[in-house]
C-alpha cells in the first residue's frame, strides 16, 4: 500500500498510470487506507466475492431508520448480479475472443459504510467450446474526474500476467523465499542476487549450447526461457568451473579463525496477542 500512495504522491499528475495486483491484496485492509487517494488500483478477488451496495431512497419502508444497505452482490449467484454498467466483447491476439463485465455502485463493507470499488468479470479464449474459468476483479478509481473504462482495467490487468511467470519462477527454480534470515538487509542481499541471477541467465541465452529433451520442442536461441537455460548449463560446467572452495577432508577442517571476535545474534521476545474481554451488558439496557 506505501508504493501505491508513494506513487500516487511523486508521479506527475499529467501522466496517465494505473497499478494491478494479485489477489492478496483484493480485500477492505488495503483498499480502505486508499480512500480519497488521488491512485487507480485493481487487484484480483475470489470468485465467490460478497460485495455490498447502498441502500436506495425507495428500500425505505417509512419507519425506523434508513437502510444503509440494499442487496449484495454475490459472484457465486448470477440472479444478484443485475444489468452490468459495462459490457464488451472483443478479440485479443493473445486471448482469443474477451468478454468483459463491469459494475459500479458497489462496495466492500467496512463500520457500518461502504468502501466504493467496481466490479469486473473477465472471460478469456470464450470461442472455445470449453473457455478456462472467469477471472474477478476489485478495481479503485481515486480521480472521479476520469472514467476508466473494462478495456482499460483489462489493458492493465494483461501487464500484471507476464509478472506471474516470473515471480513463480523466482520460488520454484531460484527458492527465493527458502533462506529465513533475522535481518531486513540479509533479506535486501538474497533478493538482490536473485536479480543477478536472472540476468545471468537471460544473457546466457545465445551463449548456452540448448539441451533438448525427447519430449520438448527446440527453442530459438534468443527466446530460450529461464528454465531451458538452467537445464543446458550442465554441459558447460567444464569450461566456466566453479567458485566453490575444494571440500576439506574429514576431520580436517579449520575451525574459527583466531582472533576473530564470536558475536551472538539478537533474539525477539515472542509476545501473544490478548484477546479482547467481552464486554457484559445487562439484560435492562
Amino acid at each position: 500500500m506505501a508504493q501505491v500512495l508513494w506513487l500516487g504522491l511523486y508521479t506527475p499528475s499529467a501522466l496517465e498510470w494505473r497499478a494491478a495486483l494479485d489477489g492478496a491484496y483484493g480485500n477492505r485492509e488495503f483498499f480502505g487506507p486508499l480512500q480519497e487517494k488521488a491512485v487507480q488500483v485493481v487487484a484480483r478477488t475470489r470468485c465467490d466475492a460478497v460485495l455490498a451496495r447502498l441502500a436506495g431512497p425507495d428500500q425505505y419502508c417509512g419507519r425506523g431508520r434508513h437502510p444503509i444497505f440494499g442487496s449484495d452482490f454475490r459472484g457465486k449467484d448470477e440472479q444478484t448480479w443485475g444489468p452490468p454498467d459495462e459490457e464488451l466483447g472483443f478479440d485479443d491476439l493473445q486471448h482469443g475472443r474477451v468478454q468483459l463485465q463491469l459494475w459500479r455502485g458497489l462496495g466492500l463493507r467496512q463500520k457500518g459504510g461502504v468502501i466504493p470499488i467496481e466490479l469486473i468479470r473477465s472471460r478469456i479464449h470464450t470461442e472455445r467450446e470449453r473457455p478456462p474459468e472467469a477471472h474477478w476483479y476489485l478495481a479503485y478509481n481515486g480521480k472521479p474526474e476520469q472514467v476508466v473504462t473494462a478495456r482499460q482495467w483489462y489493458e492493465t490487468i494483461v501487464h500484471r500476467w507476464g509478472i506471474e511467470p516470473a515471480n513463480r519462477f523466482r520460488k520454484e527454480r531460484l527458492y527465493a523465499e527458502l533462506p529465513k534470515v533475522r535481518q531486513a538487509e540479509s533479506s535486501d542481499h538474497w533478493l538482490m542476487g536473485m536479480q543477478l541471477i536472472e540476468w545471468q541467465l537471460y544473457l546466457a541465452r545465445t551463449a548456452v549450447t540448448q539441451k533438448v529433451l525427447p519430449w520438448q520442442p527446440p527453442q530459438a536461441s534468443d527466446q530460450l526461457t529461464p528454465d531451458r537455460v538452467i537445464q543446458s548449463l550442465p554441459g558447460h560446467f567444464s569450461q566456466i568451473g566453479t567458485p566453490v572452495q575444494p571440500v576439506q577432508p574429514r576431520g580436517k577442517s579449520p575451525g574459527w579463525p583466531q582472533g576473530r571476535k564470536r558475536s551472538v545474534p539478537e533474539k525477539y521476545k515472542l509476545t501473544a496477542k490478548r484477546r479482547k474481554k467481552a464486554v457484559q451488558v445487562s439484560k435492562n439496557e
